[in-house]
């Protein structure tokens, strides 16, 4: 039930009237770090019985194990829904964290995702009125106090789930930036023996060191927790962003200790990583404090990003998974949530107006009303890289003319292991047109031929089809209708259907409907049929 409460929460407080009437309405800004670790080495992973006898056991002839090197990324923003409520140096705002710790290298065990952990947060930040920089001088740059229900969406024995309410006071002295963030759980525990805090304590500290220029600084940082007890349980987590562009940083993470993801709260490990982060815009003293100003650099929104408290599907199907074995039977009701971003590369490379992209988008799928935990039936991870060439608006003969046409590369998987693994890549092109008020676009696709020991969802042709067709039709400034379009071009007719309502509220939050009919919903269910409608709310672009 305490899922359900938290839900309802989100909804209320993201449809609350007063929020709506602000004058810049809600924005979605960064919040922690956004980074990729392409490569994370572990010289001591967990053992897969530290996790699980049983499946320790399934996987001993097999030889699979959790392997040394890994990929780790992190995605993490918040949405301002209200600002000037008690003061003029206030605000609230809902955040979202996801950090997931992927497989990437471990063929032997179909890549899986290892753990991701879901975190949303309710916060509410207070920063003083004299709110100059002085040398020389310690500031408090911010007091916020705040909510955050964090789990990783698993089910059985690897089921982690806590919720904590916590103050965190940040401070600045010249070049130096310190927080503070103490809490207290609240509420039930799903873990796997041992209190949370038992691991992670009632709190944290970090400090950071900024140095470089204004529009390119390097950071040093530190975060250190201890659970205060005779056995000393606690982590330190450091990291190191040597800027490279304005928009990106080489990173670097070392951590050594308990509770690197949730599944591991009470498993001691020590890993060092190497990757980009994405800078964040804005002075270089601004970095810890919790400005309502922040973005990063050169991101946008790509596909739609919207979270559907509820959607429900009248008869939801049973997954086939490999081997003959039947999933589980999903709940009738759920809620589903997607993010999508993309980030230009600052430079064009045969024209003026063409330009290279990266762009990741990500839908889930879970079942917290009826299951016990936070069971994410489903989540499935698309980054794609393409170009894009643009057409000049004064150079366009006929509306019929292509806005714009890009060519990528695209890779979808859903993250699972062995059974329920289910993963393709593709090449596209795509064409748009701009018929105002309508946009339409074309997309044809290739997927990449596999062997039979390597494909997961053999025939995904004879479902998804060879393309897809998409319209946009902006009836007016709040209203817009989409629709999408697919079908394998054969005599059975397999294909799907995807129709979306937006209605905005306010410049950059809008009321959300969506209708899906056909297959391909999710990847589990790449050959079954399913039918579901969905409202919530969705960023506008």
């Amino acid at each position: 039930m305490k899922k359900l409460t938290f839900s309802a929460l989100l909804f209320s407080l993201a449809s609350t009237s007063g929020f709506a009437e602000q004058q810049t309405g809600p924005r979605l800004v960064a919040y922690r770090d956004t980074y990729i670790l392409l490569g994370k080495y572990n010289p001591n992973p967990p053992d897969l019985g530290d996790y699980s006898s049983a499946l320790a056991t399934k996987e001993a002839d097999g030889n699979r194990g959790i392997d040394n090197l890994e990929t780790e990324f992190q995605i993490s923003g918040k949405l301002i829904v209200g600002e000037s409520l008690f003061s003029q140096r206030d605000y609230f705002s809902i955040a979202y964290t996801q950090r997931s710790f992927w497989q990437v290298y471990n063929k032997p065990f179909s890549s899986p995702f290892r753990d991701t952990n879901y975190e949303p947060e309710l916060i509410y930040t207070w920063r003083p009125d004299n709110f100059a920089i002085d040398a020389n001088k310690w500031h408090l740059r911010s007091a916020s106090f705040g909510f955050s229900h964090q789990a990783n969406g698993s089910y059985g024995e690897f089921d982690r789930s806590w919720e904590r309410i916590y103050a965190q006071f940040d401070a600045s002295y010249n070049d130096w930036l310190f927080s503070a963030k103490p809490w207290i759980p609240i509420g039930p525990e799903v873990n796997n023996g041992g209190d949370f805090t038992d691991y992670y304590g009632y709190g944290e500290v970090s400090v950071a060191y900024l140095f470089g220029d204004n529009q390119c600084n390097h950071r040093v940082s530190a975060m250190g927790r201890n659970n205060l007890k005779s056995d000393n349980k606690g982590a330190i987590d450091l990291r190191f962003a040597y800027c490279i562009t304005p928009a990106f940083s080489l990173y670097a993470k070392y951590f050594n200790g308990y509770g690197e993801s949730m599944l591991d709260y009470n498993i001691h490990n020590q890993s060092f990583g190497l990757g980009v982060a994405l800078n964040r815009i804005g002075d270089r003293r601004e970095m810890m404090s919790d400005s309502s100003q922040w973005t990063f650099a050169g991101m946008s929104i790509f596909r739609d990003s919207y979270i559907l408290p509820f959607k429900y599907n009248p008869s939801p199907s049973v997954p086939d998974l490999a081997g003959g074995v039947p999933g589980q039977q999903p709940d009738k009701v759920e809620v589903e949530f997607q993010f999508s971003f993309r980030l230009t590369m600052p430079f064009n490379l045969f024209t003026d107006t063409d330009n290279l992209s990266f762009a990741y988008t990500q839908q889930t799928f879970w079942q917290p009303y009826e299951r016990s935990g936070d069971s994410v039936r489903e989540t499935n991870y698309e980054p794609e890289f393409f170009y894009q060439w643009n057409s000049k608006k004064e150079a366009r003969s006929s509306a019929w003319s292509p806005e714009w046409i890009r060519l990528g590369l695209v890779h979808e998987s859903n993250g699972q292991t062995q059974i329920r693994s289910r993963s393709w890549n593709r090449i596209y092109t795509e064409f748009s047109f701009d018929a105002k008020p309508v946009t339409i676009a074309v997309k044809p696709w290739y997927r990449f031929e596999e062997t039979a020991e390597e494909d997961d969802n053999p025939n995904m042709e004879d479902y998804y089809g060879y393309g897809q067709l998409t319209a946009k039709w902006q009836i007016n400034d709040r209203h817009r209708l989409s629709f999408l379009g697919r079908n394998n071009l054969k005599s059975d007719n397999k294909g799907a259907v995807d129709l979306r309502w937006s209605y905005g509220i306010t410049q950059e939050l809008a009321l959300y409907l969506k209708y899906f009919n056909g297959y391909g919903e999710s990847l589990i269910d790449y050959n079954k049929h399913n039918k579901s409608l969905g409202i919530g709310f969705a960023i506008n672009q």
